[in-house]
């Protein structure tokens, strides 16, 4: 793999659920150091665009590719410290509090038998901060409304520490004000802005987040794919973004 080749790429994947294909011969590569939203009405395959990609679906046909290898051939674990996705429909896994949530993002990097650590300790408190639910941390997740919910989850995927996020859907349930303070964030977690601090690891180099609003998206992503019933044009530019949208 090159430095300019995208550590994230699908190439001529057929995306479907049993005999039920949704997408077909579609190739997406995510840029490095780029938000990238993926734009289109329900249905058009979204969701199993990002699902694929984060290895939790195999495409029906094509493959994907993560640091130059097939996403296949990495354990569930080394996918999970390289790759944070946020689901749609996120289930809370039983009565935790927040702070208990976020911690599960440290999953990934604990090894077999080790205690919990310091850096652990500090990349959950980093991600509540982000979020701006550190007064939340012991609460419980199933007492928290629509808008605290979403923004713990997305404080559990911060924890992750991924330089790849895959988000679908991240502003469900937030007010508007929230909406924008997370695509400020969202737009801030690079390798150059320095707001979250802890190792080239712990910024996420790239971001793809899945929008049914273009108008906000084509703000806040400087790239984008738009999605029109089964096919994805994938790769547009800011500027080129807003025009393609009157197609959609």
């Amino acid at each position: 793999m090159t430095d300019s080749t995208p550590r994230l790429r699908g190439e001529n994947l057929t995306l479907g659920y049993g005999k039920k294909i949704v997408a077909r011969d579609l190739t997406v590569a995510i840029p490095d150091g780029h938000f990238t939203a993926i734009i289109g009405p329900n249905g058009c395959g979204k969701s199993t665009l990002l699902r694929t990609l984060s290895r939790l679906m195999t495409p029906v046909a094509g493959s994907v590719f993560l640091d130059g290898e097939q996403i296949q051939r990495f354990a569930s674990k080394e996918v999970a410290r390289r790759i944070g996705l946020l689901a749609q429909n996120a289930t809370t896994p039983g009565d935790i509090t927040v702070q208990e949530l976020v911690s599960r993002g440290r999953y990934p990097h604990q090894p077999l038998f080790t205690r919990w650590r310091k850096e652990d300790d500090d990349a959950v408190n980093r991600a509540m901060r982000a979020t701006g639910i550190t007064d939340l941390a012991q609460q419980s997740v199933d007492t928290l409304s629509g808008g605290q919910r979403q923004r713990a989850w997305i404080a559990m995927v911060l924890a992750q520490e991924t330089s790849i996020m895959l988000l679908d859907e991240p502003t469900t349930w937030l007010d508007i004000s929230h909406q924008i303070d997370l695509l400020e964030l969202l737009s801030d977690l690079n390798p150059h802005a320095g707001l979250y601090p802890g190792g080239g690891a712990a910024r996420p180099e790239s971001g793809m987040p899945l929008r049914h609003a273009p108008d906000c998206a084509a703000r806040r992503r400087d790239r984008g794919a738009g999605c029109a019933e089964r096919d994805c044009d994938a790769g547009s530019d800011r500027a080129d973004l807003r025009h393609a949208l009157h197609d959609y």
